[in-house]
């Protein structure tokens, strides 16, 4: 594979995880809250089953500057090292 195809491919994740994230900020202020991120983590797997306190551990990982919300960079190194 060279160099510019993995640059395709590179920008591509890059761009679906921005449009994944831009569907989870519902009231697009730029951040994931606890509520739009309990309702992304519910549509990417229905039946996880998670409950509000798991939630809450998963949540405040990501939320790396502890903010109560997930911004964008925040969002990208997470769905990053899935």
């Amino acid at each position: 594979m060279s160099s510019d195809e993995l640059d395709d491919e590179a920008r591509e994740r890059r761009e679906e995880i921005q449009a994944l994230f831009a569907v989870a900020d519902s009231d697009h202020d730029g951040r994931i809250d606890f509520g739009e991120f309990r309702q992304l983590i519910a549509e990417l797997d229905p039946d996880a089953g998670m409950d509000a306190e798991t939630l809450q551990v998963g949540f405040r990982e990501i939320d790396t500057d502890h903010d109560r919300r997930i911004d964008r960079a925040e969002f990208m190194a997470w769905w990053l090292e899935r």
